[in-house]
């Protein structure tokens, strides 16, 4: 069962991972230069602005945690946050 950290970077990613190994040991790490955090960790980089990468990075989970911030000063930040949320929702 692979759960994977969208946003795994951040001191929150981080401190889940760490967490995850509890329950799992197929835990995949995305960000755009994600690092390892356990031993056995899956790394998969990516730009998670391009809707196309961000399915591509959730292949094969079972769980999927959302640690992404979007910040308004970015590029288009509000309106890929919004469509990055709206499109995961309608995998459920």
């Amino acid at each position: 069962m692979t759960q994977t950290i969208l946003g795994a970077n951040g001191a929150i990613g981080i401190e889940l991972a760490k967490e995850l190994t509890k329950y799992s040991t197929e835990i995949k790490l995305v960000s755009r230069n994600p690092k390892k955090v356990n031993p056995t960790d899956i790394l998969f980089p990516s730009d998670l602005t391009q809707k196309e990468n961000v399915f591509k990075s959730i292949e094969g989970s079972s769980i999927v945690y959302v640690l992404l911030v979007f910040h308004t000063k970015q590029r288009f930040g509000n309106k890929i946050g919004y469509l990055l949320c709206n499109q995961l929702l309608m995998l459920v």
